[in-house]
Order: C-alpha cells, then sequence, then structure tokens
C-alpha cells in the first residue's frame, strides 16, 4: 500500500474528496482541479467525508483509483498528510519576501483553511515565538475585499484582548501575517474539555471580552463572528490568564451612521449559534449582534450546553428565532448573573445591554472587584500581601462532562480564513 506520507515528501500526493464523480472504479478529475499549483494541488471538497489519496497526474483528466471498497486511504486516518500537503503550497521558501526570511524563521504548521494556512514562527532576533498566517491571493479570488477590510482592521486595532498585527509583507503571489502568538487554544476547545465554569469565572472572562468589543465598538468596527473558537487563550507564569479576540475575516467598519443591511445589503454571515435574531432576519444592525453572541458565549460557559439547538444550520437559524431561552439548563446562579444573561440575550437590539453597560453591570463589577483575591488558593502562587495581579486568574474550576456544543460557519470568508 502505498505511503501518502511518502508521496508528500516527493511532492506526488493527488487528494480527492469522495464526492467526486465516479464512473466505475475511475474518479473523474476536472480540467479546473488540476490547474493553478504547479506542486502540489488539494481537492478538499468536504473534508469531513472519506477521501481518496492518489498519486498526482502528470498530464491527465482521469486517475484510475482503486473501487470505494479497496481503496487504501481514509481521511480519518491520513488527516495529518492533508494538513501538511495544504502547508506544503503555502510554506515554499522559495515564494516569501526575502525582507521577511532575513528576520523571521518559520516551523511547523497550526492549521489550515481553504485560503489559508497558520504556522508556528520564531523572530530571529529576538527568539520570540510568533504565529505566521499566510493567505494564497489565488485561492481567495473575489473575496480580496474581505481580505483588505480584515488588514485594515488589524492595523488599527490595539487592545490587551485583541490578537495583535506584528508585521506584514506581501508579494504578487501572496499575504504574510506575523501575528502575536497564543499559547493555550481557544476557547471552545477549553468547553469541550473542562465543559462548564463558574459564576465567578464566566464574570472574569466576558470582562475582557466586554473590554475589547467596547473598544472596538468606540472606533465603529463590529466583529460579527464573536464565538468561543475565536477567542484565544495565553497563560503567564503566575498562572493567570489573558483572553484574546481573533479572526476579524468578517469583521466591518461602519463609517457613518448607516445601518449594515442597509450599506451592504444581505449581510447573512457568521456562526448560527451565535448569530443575532436581527442578522438572520436581515434587519438593519449595527454593533448590537455582537452583544447576543457574547450572551451565547455567557449561557454556553455556565451550563455547559448551547442555548439553541438543531439537526442542521437552517434548525438553528429557526430556533434562535422562535425559541424562548430555557434558563432551567443553567446552574443555580445569582440573580445578577441571570439579569446580565438577559439583557444580552434580548431579542430587541435596541434594549440590549452594550459592551461599556456590561462592564458596569453590578455582576462584573462585583467580581472585578474582588480580581486580586485568589480563585483557586490551592492553585494560585502566593503574593505578597497588597501586590496586585496584572490580569484576573481564571482556574477553570467547575467541571460537568455535559454534550460538547458543535458549531458551524455560514456566509463569506470566516470559514475558509479562520485566524487559527
Amino acid at each position: 500500500v502505498t505511503d501518502p506520507m511518502d508521496l508528500l515528501r516527493r511532492g506526488r500526493l493527488y487528494f480527492a474528496s469522495r464526492d467526486a464523480t465516479i464512473a466505475s472504479d475511475e474518479l473523474t478529475i476536472s480540467d479546473s482541479d488540476l490547474a493553478s499549483i504547479n506542486r502540489l494541488e488539494i481537492v478538499r471538497e468536504k473534508l469531513s467525508q472519506p477521501a481518496y489519496f492518489v498519486e498526482k497526474p502528470t498530464n491527465a483528466e482521469q486517475v484510475n483509483v482503486p473501487s470505494r471498497k479497496s481503496t487504501p486511504f481514509d481521511l480519518d486516518e491520513h488527516r495529518s498528510a492533508t494538513v501538511q500537503a495544504q502547508a506544503m503550497i503555502y510554506n515554499d521558501p522559495q515564494t516569501f519576501p526575502e525582507v521577511f526570511l532575513r528576520h523571521y524563521e518559520v516551523g511547523e504548521v497550526l492549521g489550515d483553511g481553504r485560503f489559508s494556512a497558520v504556522f508556528e514562527c520564531r523572530d530571529k532576533a529576538t527568539g520570540i515565538q510568533l504565529a505566521l498566517k499566510i493567505i494564497d491571493k489565488a485561492r481567495c479570488k473575489g473575496y480580496e475585499y474581505l481580505i483588505e477590510n480584515e488588514l485594515s482592521i488589524l492595523r488599527r486595532v490595539k487592545h490587551p484582548n485583541i490578537i495583535k498585527l506584528v508585521e506584514e509583507f506581501q508579494n504578487e503571489l501572496k499575504y504574510f501575517l506575523v501575528l502575536e502568538y497564543v499559547s493555550n487554544g481557544d476557547l471552545l476547545t477549553a468547553v469541550n474539555t473542562m465543559n462548564k465554569y463558574s459564576e465567578h469565572d464566566v464574570a472574569l472572562m466576558l470582562s475582557q471580552i466586554a473590554s475589547a468589543l467596547k473598544y472596538l465598538h468606540s472606533l465603529d468596527i463590529v466583529h460579527r463572528d464573536v464565538k468561543l473558537d475565536n477567542i484565544l487563550m495565553t497563560n503567564y507564569p503566575d498562572q493567570s490568564v489573558t483572553l484574546k479576540l481573533a479572526d476579524f475575516g468578517l469583521a466591518l467598519c461602519l463609517s457613518d451612521q448607516t445601518p449594515i443591511v442597509a450599506a451592504h445589503g444581505d449581510n447573512l454571515c457568521g456562526t448560527p449559534m451565535y448569530m443575532a435574531p436581527e442578522v438572520i432576519q436581515n434587519r438593519d444592525y449595527r454593533v448590537e449582534n455582537d452583544m447576543w453572541s457574547l450572551g451565547v458565549i455567557a449561557f454556553t460557559l455556565l451550563s455547559g450546553m448551547a442555548p439553541f439547538k438543531g439537526e442542521n444550520d437552517e434548525d438553528i437559524l429557526a430556533n434562535v428565532i422562535n425559541t424562548t431561552i430555557d434558563y432551567g439548563l443553567l446552574p443555580k446562579i445569582s440573580s445578577e448573573c441571570r439579569d446580565a444573561l438577559t439583557m444580552m440575550l434580548e431579542q430587541d437590539p435596541k434594549r440590549r445591554i452594550n459592551a461599556s453597560e456590561l462592564l458596569q453591570h453590578p455582576w462584573i463589577k462585583r467580581v472585578i472587584q474582588k480580581q486580586t483575591e485568589p480563585i483557586n488558593d490551592a492553585q494560585s502562587p502566593r503574593r505578597k500581601k497588597g501586590t496586585p495581579r496584572k490580569q484576573p486568574m481564571l482556574t477553570f474550576s467547575s467541571v460537568d462532562h455535559s454534550r460538547p456544543m458543535q458549531g458551524s460557519s455560514v456566509g463569506g470568508l470566516q470559514s475558509d480564513v479562520d485566524e487559527f
């Protein structure tokens, strides 16, 4: 049986979904699938489906492969091979700007998407670890305006709870974004591991993300895809945790008072589980939908499950509009916590709490005022009396393994160009 990693090393791996047209024992591949990449082309129609791994044809439209029953390769077994293959397309030193290579060293692949791949990156002068996002211009044809929009926002923003753009390069083939490296993954992974958190910890987490949103909204920037997997976590030696809002692929800068739908037309975009009713119903909105998304995050962190369920995206979107939130799913929480939740998950965007108001809410203020107190003495380093902590500590102490929430993305660039 041919080893796909050996094919990778020789630049001869060709990947095709089983959803491709199959005639008898032949896998039919279109001309467009064979074009554009000289070294390697990966056809990625549905990565969740089983797939064939076959040698890349030289000049052919059809490739003979084993029948479905006898094919030796399966996507689940060789997903890492696919990621490495995708990485080979982006991480080709011959396509890097010379000035970039003078200052940075590229490491292992961290993740990939349809238009981009993210790698470990090291500053040669300082040794500081960073992340490098490489966006292929040919692959994002038709979405250039979203790439430029994301870049313009990243250049503009500077906040401790927002992922930082360190430096950028580009040539005729690719964009190279050097980003702050966040070491501890995202909140979705944490939720699926720990599942449910204390009211105290959730308030601390929300205070950080609300601070980021207050800053963005003051600049008339709406994120439009605030969700658990776009919130990254980094740890410090004193066990404190800082959350960072990432992925500005769907963000918009509102240049005037015109609502988004009126200015940009139909903008159903984001992730169904987190989308506000006004977005789903294609009503005019501005920054208020970010606060609804934050409310969904708060509910999920407290309960270990999403407030809205469905068999597919359409069901979820319908339930957001038609279903009354079951607050009985929550553990015993304070009246202040419940009040903040209901104000974030207010159907009417005009009555929904904003980020600045949330930071002044009694629930958040009460917890922030106690942030110099250890959340868990057994896990906290001893500090001298009166020494302030640099960041609120999060220990994620309450564990309850309920069914992990699964989310999916719709609309435009988000699912194709993930920050991480």
